[in-house]
Order: C-alpha cells, then structure tokens, then sequence
C-alpha cells in the first residue's frame, strides 16, 4: 500500500467532511434563527468595531456592525453576527431587524441569510467535491 497515496487520500476525506460539516450545520442554525426570529423592527448602525483575525491570510481587519434597535422602548444594542471586509454598513444606516419575540437579543438582519446560505452551500459542495477527488484517486491509483 502506497502511504503517500493513504495520506493524500485521508486528507482530502478528512477536509471534505469538515466543509461538508461546517455547512450543514451553518444552514441549521441560520434555519433555527430564521423560524424564531419573526418580528420585524427598524434599526440602526450605532457603530462600527474593527476586529483583527490571524487566520485571514492577509493577517486581515473585519468590520462588523453594531445595531440598535428598539423592542417596547427599549434599546437593544448588539455587534452583528458576521464581519465583512470591506465593511458593508455604514454608520447611522437604517436596517430591517427581525428578532424573537421570546428573546428579544436574537436577531437577524434583512437580507443577510441568503449570503450565508449560499456560502454554506458553496462549503457543502466543495466538501462533496474533494471527497470525489479522494475516491477517484483511491480507484485510479491504487
């Protein structure tokens, strides 16, 4: 048995379950907050906070939005869930919240869920793919 052959198949098993993985359970629990945040409100960009990521591969800066909103007059302040680069809010830009009535500090914003689902589609269909990659290697070559 080739080992160079075994460790490039594992490894392209191993990355592929872990895309697959990730996005299957990002589209989950975008499914989960999408069927309890059902109330719509207006809110605001208050402000923008810059957070610095060592895994970026260019040791990158990600902007993430801070909203506030208003549930029976009272404010409700908190960072978005998904930093961009470059930022896609501006400060004081209104935005459409829908949050849960149970638990007025869950949230979502209009708009955002389809992008985070076509990325974990996108994940889910490059798992799949290297996945294919391995076994076809694996009939090929050994």
């Amino acid at each position: 048995m080739n080992t160079s052959l075994l460790i490039f198949v594992g490894s392209f098993i191993f990355v592929g379950i872990i895309f697959i993985a990730i996005g299957v359970v990002n589209i989950k629990k975008r499914k989960r907050r999408r069927a309890v945040c059902t109330v719509e409100t207006p809110g605001k960009v208050v402000d923008i906070l810059s957070e610095y990521h060592r895994s970026a591969e260019d040791g990158g800066i990600y902007y993430y939005p801070v909203f506030e909103y208003y549930i029976k007059g009272n404010a409700i302040i908190h960072k978005g869930h998904t930093g961009s680069r470059p930022c896609e809010y501006q400060k004081g830009q209104e935005v459409i919240i829908i949050f849960n009535p149970d638990k007025p500090s869950e949230f979502r914003v209009a708009g955002e869920e389809e992008l985070g689902i076509i990325f974990s589609i996108v994940l889910i269909i490059l798992g799949i793919c290297f996945c294919f990659i391995a076994i076809i290697f694996w009939l090929l070559f050994y």
